[in-house]
């Protein structure tokens, strides 16, 4: 099995947003009471230095 890391870019907000959701539904971890609009989830990467398994 081969795995890559990559940067998260804008065009990663949505399937991201998808696996984010179900912690905010479902746990006390994210601090947030609603899932996110894609358009206000969009710009965190940005902060976050996030990056991404592929």
């Amino acid at each position: 099995m081969s795995i890559t890391i990559c940067k998260v870019t804008p065009g990663d907000a949505e399937r991201l947003l998808d696996i984010y959701s179900y912690y905010v539904k479902n746990t006390a971890i994210t601090f947030e009471w609603e899932v996110p609009s894609v358009e206000e989830f969009r710009p965190r990467h940005r902060t976050a230095g996030a990056f991404c398994l592929q």
